[in-house]
């Protein structure tokens, strides 16, 4: 898993990337660890309940590899999930959906300023 451009966009520069361990299990909503951005710290929830399997250690000492390449070098963990049919049905699939979800998380994070 790791971010998308619309959530590199979001945070803004990353310079700090907090992980749990390989090794560890994970539920689908709860926190994995975290990302620091110029902006704002992040909880990064896991998408999927299972166990962590691995990390990108590459991101302690380079975490702005998820600005410059979020969809290769830039990826966070790698969960085997226990529950993938049930837990990926709700996952957004279509730009609009997406989109308005988007809309929706910057609405309420302005709001709680």
């Amino acid at each position: 898993m790791g971010l998308d451009s619309i959530g590199v966009q979001a945070l803004g520069e990353i310079v700090y990337v907090q992980l749990l361990e390989r090794g560890l299990g994970v539920t689908a909503g709860q926190p994995l660890g975290s990302l620091e951005a110029e902006k704002m710290v992040r909880p990064v929830l896991a998408p999927v309940s299972g166990t962590v399997v691995e990390v990108n250690d590459e991101l302690q000492s380079t975490p702005r590899l998820l600005n410059t390449d979020p969809y290769g070098r830039g990826w966070l963990v790698r969960i085997a999930s226990w529950t993938w049919e049930r837990e990926s049905e709700g996952f957004l699939r279509a730009t609009a959906e997406v989109e308005a979800w988007v809309r929706r998380e910057l609405s309420e994070h302005e709001d709680r300023r």
